[in-house]
């Protein structure tokens, strides 16, 4: 499952996007309360998935929480984590957000999570992300 936040929902222009699975945020939190409530069931399962957030803020933090709550089995949302667990990572730019860069993480495929953050491509490729991030503008 990927969870999209924002104040509108606004699609993102990835490969793949279109594969069954991947919601927008906003559709995932207000089923969900809706669920709460007593009516419904949310159409969006999480329960036992690796969830993938992308976003920030409040949509962001919801859908981490709510996802945890029902029983995802992992939820990323840090580059770490994106680099020990992906194949590929997609830094967007700022909004409107657009694939500002892809980066292939699949010489890594060989190894598993706890051993690709010993390899030194991992540094590497962490460093590389944060820096597309643009902090210092």
């Amino acid at each position: 499952m990927l969870a999209l936040g924002a104040e509108v929902p606004r699609d993102l222009k990835l490969p793949g996007r279109e594969l069954s699975g991947i919601h927008f945020a906003l559709d995932f939190l207000i089923a969900q309360n809706r669920v709460n409530s007593g009516g419904g069931v949310n159409p969006v399962q999480v329960c036992g998935k690796h969830v993938v957030v992308i976003g920030g803020g409040e949509t962001a933090s919801d859908c981490i929480g709510t996802a945890n709550r029902l029983g995802a089995a992992s939820v990323t949302h840090d580059i770490s984590e994106a680099v020990s667990m992906s194949d590929r990572v997609f830094v967007l730019s700022r909004r409107p957000a657009v694939v500002k860069k892809t980066f292939d993480l699949s010489a890594l495929r060989r190894l598993d999570p706890l051993q690709r953050r010993d390899d030194p491509a991992f540094g590497a490729v962490f460093n590389a992300i944060w820096k597309e991030f643009e902090l210092h503008e």
